[in-house]
C-alpha cells in the first residue's frame, strides 16, 4: 500500500478560514464605525481647543504668579495684573472683545502683547482670601466645521455664536492650599 502525501490545504480547511476572516473583517469595520460615531460626538461635545489653550496659559500664569498688583474681594473687569518672581508683570484684560495677555518684562525682548481668545462677551475675576484668584469668562464658539448643518441661515447663525462658560479658580503660588479646582 502506497501512502500519499498530504500536501497544502483541503477545501474544507480553506473555506472555513475565509469564513473566519470574513467574520473578523466585519467585527472589526462594526468596531471602526462605533468609534467613528463617538468620536465625533466628543468632538462636538467638547470645547474649541483655542479655548481648552487659553485656560491652560491663564492656569500656568496664575499659579506661577507671587500676588495680583490690584486685588478685589467683588467682581473686577479692570485688567488682571499679576506679579512674577522673576519681575515680570504679566496682564490680561478684554479689549474689543479679545482676550489680550500683555506681558512686560526688565529685559525688552521678553516683553510681547498677544491675542489668548477671541469673541469674549464676559470678562471678570476677583481675588479671594488665601491668594486664590477666580475667573468668569464667556465665549462665544464656533460652529464645529465637521457638524453637517442643514436648514436656514437662520440656523447656521445660531449655531455659529453658541457661547461657552469658562469658571476658574487658581491659587498663586506660594500661598497656603495651592491647588486648582
Amino acid at each position: 500500500m502506497s501512502k500519499r502525501e498530504a500536501t497544502g490545504f483541503s477545501l474544507v480547511e480553506l473555506l472555513v478560514a475565509v469564513l473566519l476572516a470574513g467574520l473578523i473583517l466585519t467585527l472589526g469595520v462594526r468596531v471602526l464605525q462605533e468609534v467613528q460615531v463617538v468620536f465625533l460626538d466628543w468632538q462636538r461635545m467638547a470645547p474649541e481647543p483655542i479655548a481648552r489653550l487659553s485656560e491652560a496659559l491663564l492656569r500656568a500664569d496664575v499659579q506661577a504668579a507671587t500676588g495680583t498688583l490690584n486685588g478685589y474681594r467683588e467682581w473686577s473687569t479692570d485688567p488682571l495684573r499679576l506679579a512674577t518672581v522673576d519681575g515680570r508683570e504679566i496682564v490680561y484684560d478684554s479689549e474689543l472683545g479679545d482676550l489680550v495677555r500683555l506681558v512686560r518684562a526688565p529685559v525688552e525682548s521678553e516683553s510681547g502683547r498677544r491675542t489668548v481668545l477671541r469673541r469674549v462677551s464676559t470678562w471678570r475675576w476677583r481675588r479671594l482670601p488665601g491668594g486664590v484668584v477666580e475667573i468668569n469668562l464667556v465665549y462665544a464658539r464656533s460652529r464645529d466645521p465637521g457638524s453637517r448643518v442643514t436648514g436656514s441661515r437662520a440656523q447656521l447663525r445660531k449655531s455659529e455664536t453658541q457661547s461657552e462658560k469658562l469658571f476658574l479658580r487658581y491659587a498663586m503660588r506660594g500661598r497656603p492650599g495651592r491647588r486648582s479646582w
